[in-house]
């Protein structure tokens, strides 16, 4: 009996040690092969890693932007009047009979393109300190008028005049008097923007990564005005032929060097990232200004004369100087990427940048004017035009769609 029940237990227990060294039902077969789930399936699962591959340190990056610049308040600058207006009347701001040709209003800011490339190396396979630099360019801008007494018999440039204290005007054309053109060019230029930073990885939660920024930042941005009139006398005070040329000369330089702070966020899911950028670059701005005029008078058989100062840009306010402080440059920006190969990310985003304190050419051209500091004249008086040490800010808005390749 005692037997019988030994050898009993003995078959139980090796029964029950075999069912428990058995694999679970619902586990993973033992043989056959191991299938990878789909491209459904990949991008729906619960996030786990990178988007870009782990082991991939160098990367590469290029966009094409669509930017808009804050463009140029200009005041009037070249006008026109009615047939009948008197000549004291032409082109005097103000008056019924008087219409602007160029101006006032906003110029230079339609749609720009741009370019951005970036590119960047971890130092590590973990990708917790890296460096990286970018460069970007947007394309520069022009606003002009041309016009001549055939189109325009009356052609003038309005000014306030301080020694009447109303309003008045240069006379290029008017019948009786002078023929004569006017050719004036605004120009906002490209926008340069390089940096160089210093990249390392705070905080990693898989879904969730915050890097840090360090490193050095440049911009230049340069806007300059150009105004050549020709007035070609008819009245008899003047010999036949006397041609008188006027040109007014106005440029802007800014430049910026700085320490470039900042922080970018990573949002993962997958394969799609939320990129958010937000940066503070402090430094020190320098602005160069560069007002000059001319006028030649050429008179048959007399020669040429040569005098400083033209109709805007006179002995008052004419001059190269140069000023600097230290200034901020902010910048924002999200991209959303989205990785359409193992080493290629598709992104798409919107960045905006103040450029704060800068030199615009608007700000330079003092349409208040003193007669008395025309070429020849005597000076006296109040010293207008003036060269005012104004100041701007100018925002940049841009969105860009382009490719990120790892290796």
């Amino acid at each position: 009996m005692m037997r019988r029940m030994a050898i009993t237990l003995a078959v139980l227990c090796i029964g029950i040690g075999s069912a428990r060294a058995q694999a679970p039902e619902d586990g993973p077969p033992v043989l056959g092969p191991v299938r990878e789930p789909g491209p459904l399936a990949s991008f729906l699962r619960t996030p786990s890693g990178p988007v870009l591959p782990s082991d991939g340190r160098f990367w590469i990056a290029g966009d094409y932007l669509v930017a808009f610049l804050r463009g140029t308040n200009l005041p009037a600058l070249v006008t026109t009047s009615e047939p009948g207006t008197t000549k004291l009347n032409a082109g005097v701001i103000g008056l019924g009979s008087t219409s602007t040709l160029f101006g006032p209003g906003w110029v230079n800011d339609d749609i720009r393109s741009g370019v951005r490339l970036q590119t960047g190396y971890w130092f590590n396979s973990s990708q917790t300190l890296g460096i990286e630099a970018g460069f970007m360019v947007i394309e520069g801008q022009s606003a002009s008028f041309v016009g001549n007494s055939d189109a325009f018999p009356i052609l003038a440039r309005p000014f306030f005049n301080t020694e009447t204290g109303v309003q008045g005007s240069h006379v290029i054309a008017f019948p009786g008097f002078s023929n004569g053109s006017i050719d004036i060019r605004v120009v906002s230029a490209n926008f340069w923007e390089t940096h160089v930073d210093l990249s390392e990885k705070a905080i990693d939660t898989g879904w969730f990564r915050l890097y840090s920024l360090f490193g050095y930042r440049y911009f230049r941005y340069d806007e300059y005005l150009r105004a050549t009139e020709i007035i070609n006398p008819t009245n008899r005070n003047f010999i036949a032929g006397t041609q008188i040329v006027s040109t007014d000369n106005f440029n802007t330089r800014n430049e910026f060097h700085g320490i470039d702070l900042g922080f970018r966020s990573q949002f993962i899911w997958d394969r799609l990232t939320i990129d958010v950028l937000t940066k503070l670059a402090v430094g020190r701005i320098n602005r160069t200004i560069d007002i000059n005029g001319q006028q030649t008078i050429s008179t048959p058989g007399f020669g040429t004369i040569t005098r400083d100062g033209g109709v805007l840009a006179l002995g008052s306010n004419s001059g190269l100087s140069s000023s600097g402080d230290w200034k901020v440059l902010p910048e924002a920006g999200v991209n959303l990427n989205w990785q359409v190969g193992s080493n290629l990310n598709m992104r798409f985003g919107y960045t905006f940048m103040l450029l704060n304190g800068i030199a615009r050419v608007v700000d330079k051209v003092d349409t208040t004017i003193n007669p008395n500091f025309f070429p020849g004249g005597s000076s006296a008086g109040v010293v207008r035009p003036a060269n005012n040490n104004v100041r701007s800010d100018m925002w940049i808005q841009s969105l860009n769609v382009g490719l990120i390749w790892t290796y």
